[in-house]
């Protein structure tokens, strides 16, 4: 919800200085102040729709709000796991990982969790892989 709210936020308050300074026309703030209110139901949708699983072999993502996208992988095919947080993830204490394959996209995120969360659903789908790392 936050990164939906400070996106348009941001693009609103660009909106209404270049409507105050430039002349531009007035309907603009409107639209700003309506992507502003749309941003909130869109960030719920979009953190209702998040989510992973492993399940019968398969390690199964889900995101998105508008277009949500849902992929399996064969775990089996993993054969790496990456994990990243940008700065604002950092400070929610949330990282993405990423299952690394050799086939379709190759890389596969479970985007928004924990960190221990990170780990632990990444030593389940593909045991031994992170044994060594893991304290």
């Amino acid at each position: 919800i936050s990164r939906a709210l400070l996106t348009w936020a941001v693009a609103a308050a660009l909106f209404a200085g270049l409507v105050l300074v430039a002349g531009w026309p007035l309907w603009l703030l409107g639209f700003s102040v309506a992507a502003v209110l749309a941003a909130v139901p869109l960030g719920v949708d979009r953190y209702r729709s998040l989510g992973h699983t492993f399940v019968d072999g398969y390690v199964v993502t889900g995101r998105g709000s508008l277009v949500r996208r849902r992929c399996a992988v064969v775990a089996d095919g993993v054969i790496g796991w990456n994990l990243r947080s940008s700065y604002f993830q950092r400070r929610l204490g949330l990282v993405t990982l990423t299952a690394t394959t050799a086939a379709g996209k190759q890389r596969y995120a479970v985007q928004d969790v924990a960190p221990d969360e990170a780990i632990r659903f990444a030593d389940t789908t593909v045991p031994g892989l992170l044994a060594e790392f893991l304290v």
